[in-house]
């Protein structure tokens, strides 16, 4: 076992960023060991004389960190020190890391503060912490333009959904054993929010020991464009909309054939989706007014 280090895995913006050197520049100044590693090569040996694991980077990135250390015996798991250096940031925003200075969150981290367990969704073999997005609203946030998604972040998101609605259509799902219904697709969340900000599970949070499910059946456009601001508000009723939407321990979707699920920007293909929660499995640094 060798001396306590940090890890860090960095998308490319992170290396672009000034402040990320200021930052592993801090890091150096109090003689702490680095070590770079991508989320999907690091082992047990990486982490077990690892004080925290440093991610910078996207939802994605942030993705590939958690699904790496929950295929880890609990034993190994370390904190994770995630600041957002990506396009969406949706984790983010929804446990108030989005306008942290990441110079502070760093100075909190090396004193051993502001770490909270939170809970990790799973889906089929893959673990989720923000948000599972299924059919329609899956293909959204990977095929945006990349250049349209750099200039106008969450209003991409508006922009290519509104284009995609000429193309929509239903598919039929099986929740649980219960009746099948036809849907446009679903939302799973563990927090609130995607593509760059968009809430569709206001209900979801990081800290419950639950994941809040909602299925959007066909409707009119016009509906189906008030349900999307309805969405946005502080406290959404849904109670007018023909929707499905609930709080989950577990789930089982079933398809009649395989669709697009996207889980914090990874996108699989599956006939069968099933969702399990994972109470207080990583630690993850939260600030203190969020706490």
């Amino acid at each position: 076992m060798g001396h306590p280090q940090i890890l860090a895995s960095l998308n490319g913006k992170g290396f672009e960023n000034p402040v990320f050197l200021k930052v592993l520049e801090a890091l150096h100044r109090e003689s702490t060991l680095v070590s770079l590693i991508a989320p999907e090569d690091v082992r047990e040996e990486h982490l077990e004389s690892t004080r925290f694991w440093m991610v910078v980077g996207g939802d994605g990135t942030l993705n590939g960190a958690v699904n790496a250390m929950m295929k880890v015996p609990p034993q190994f798991r370390r904190p994770i020190c995630y600041l957002p250096s990506g396009t969406g940031n949706d984790f983010a925003r929804s446990v108030g890391l989005d306008n942290k200075d990441p110079l502070e969150i760093v100075k909190d981290v090396l004193q051993g503060k502001g770490f909270q367990k939170l809970t990790v969704g799973r889906c089929n073999a893959d673990y989720l912490i923000n948000v599972a997005t299924g059919g329609l609203f899956a293909t959204v946030t990977p095929e945006a333009n990349p250049q349209l998604k750099q200039l106008t972040g969450r209003l991409s998101y508006f922009l290519h959904g509104i284009g995609k609605m000429a193309e929509r259509q239903t598919f039929p799902m099986r929740i649980d054993e219960g009746e099948e219904i036809a849907v446009l697709g679903f939302f799973v969340g563990n927090a609130r929010y995607v593509g760059g900000g968009i809430q569709v599970t206001p209900d979801a949070d990081p800290f419950d020991r639950t994941l809040q499910f909602l299925a959007i059946p066909e409707m009119p456009t016009k509906e189906l464009l008030s349900l999307g601001l309805e969405l946005q508000k502080e406290e959404p009723d849904l109670s007018g909309y023909p929707v499905v939407h609930r709080k989950v321990r577990e789930l089982k979707l079933s398809f009649h054939g395989e669709i697009p699920i996207n889980l914090d920007g990874e996108q699989i293909k599956t006939k069968e989706a099933k969702f399990t929660v994972h109470p207080e499995a990583v630690e993850v640094y939260v600030p203190h007014e969020i706490a």
